[in-house]
């Protein structure tokens, strides 16, 4: 039985072109250990059978009588199921030590390591606490996943890592040098719904059109509301820069975040952008800005336009676009409640509950205003103290308030 099992290993292997050094890579072993197995001078443990069949992408019943590996994978990811798909901090690790779990058996499970991936950058501190795992992830997906599309976006992940751990040129080298990650130009123009829409007729070539459009426009808007966001957040409590210059990176932020409410105006003309380009953020970056330059009218003008936005989000059901050019196109409702600001560990919320207990009444001390000649952190219940009694602001919570939900996790 010993020599059976090692010989079929290598056989496999070597099918698959697989070095022993490599193997041994992702199962945690030597590779002193799989030649033992194949020269017949020993035998794997009864726990590595299972992570040895899926790596080689066989059923374990070509090595003993076990279960098939699909059956087997969806088995363990109904361990996931009412917790995938949620972003608190609990359901967050409990979707972490899935995955991990998952991939002890299956260690080239290639999906599963870009869902860990995601899982890992959505957890508290995620560079400081996973920042290793999610690179060495994340390269591992690179060099040798045959799923071209987990490759491009684990490239990103990759850049990111590095970026937020603090190696610039890694992060950049990451991406420039990558044989993978088209250029724009190669990405849009060639693309399968590009070319679709020069095959396709009647129905089918306007639907195509009309997401190329709409994901088009998505990204000129991302694009643009960072267009000046790493020079902006270059300004901190301590960066030395002058209140003048920050007040004058802000006038400029003000302009280019118009632009954009100008342009959702135009390629919207109904009114149902719904949260497609983060209008939300760009009304409260807009009203934080009037806030620390003291337009406080100004201020409580985009704040009752992002609880607008806030509650049309958070009760909009499954509809369809009906402006101009991309009329037609879905749109998804029914919201589920999740955690993105990590409030607290175990509830989840809409986004009017999360505008009036983490933005506009919170108590952490992460908005920066200007203090004398230098700038200082306060909460945003201080940062709103000059408007927080008037009507406009009382009104303005008194709406999301009828509209909040919440719930908690009981462990």
């Amino acid at each position: 039985m010993t020599l059976k099992i090692g010989t079929k290993i290598k056989e496999l292997r070597e099918v698959k072109n697989i070095t022993q050094n490599k193997m041994a890579e992702y199962l945690g072993i030597t590779e002193q250990a799989i030649s033992r197995w194949e020269n017949g001078g020993g035998y794997p443990d009864m726990e590595l059978i299972p992570a040895i069949s899926n790596f080689l992408d066989v059923s374990t019943d070509e090595l003993f009588d076990t279960d098939k590996k699909q059956e087997r994978l969806r088995e363990l990811l109904k361990k996931g199921d009412g917790i995938f798909g949620h972003w608190d901090t609990n359901s967050v690790r409990k979707s972490i030590a899935i995955y991990r779990d998952i991939l002890k058996e299956f260690p080239n499970e290639y999906g599963v390591m870009s869902s860990l991936v995601t899982y890992l950058v959505h957890d508290k501190n995620p560079y400081e606490t996973h920042g290793e795992e999610i690179i060495e992830l994340s390269k591992r997906i690179i060099n040798d996943s045959p799923d071209r599309n987990l490759q491009i976006s684990q490239t990103h992940s990759l850049a990111q890592a590095y970026k937020h751990m603090g190696e610039q040129d890694k992060a950049v080298a990451a991406i420039r040098d990558s044989e993978i990650v088209d250029s724009l130009y190669d990405a849009v123009g060639f693309s399968r719904e590009c070319m679709l829409a020069f095959v396709q007729t009647g129905d089918e070539m306007q639907l195509i059109r009309k997401d190329i459009i709409h994901y088009l426009f998505y990204m000129l808007c991302v694009n643009m509301r960072h267009f000046n966001m790493d020079m902006y957040d270059t300004f901190s409590v301590d960066s030395g820069e002058s209140n003048e210059d920050w007040f004058a990176a802000m006038r400029h932020d003000i302009l280019v975040r118009e632009k954009i409410l100008k342009l959702n105006e135009v390629f919207y003309e109904d009114g149902d952008f719904l949260f497609t380009d983060g209008e939300l953020y760009t009304l409260i970056e807009l009203a934080e800005y009037h806030m620390v330059l003291g337009e406080s009218e100004a201020a409580l003008e985009y704040i009752e336009k992002c609880a607008e936005v806030a509650v049309a989000h958070d009760t909009q059901p499954d509809a369809v676009h009906t402006s101009l050019l991309v009329k037609g196109r879905k749109i998804r409702g029914n919201h589920r409640l999740s955690n993105y600001g990590n409030l607290a560990e175990n509830i989840r919320y809409n986004f009017s509950y999360w505008m009036i207990n983490d933005w506009l009444l919170g108590k952490d001390e992460n908005v920066l205003v200007p203090r004398g000649d230098a700038r200082t952190k306060i909460s945003s219940y201080e940062f709103y103290a000059p408007i927080r009694d008037t009507k406009r602001f009382k009104d303005i919570i008194s709406r999301l308030e009828s509209y909040a939900k919440v719930e908690c996790d009981e462990e």
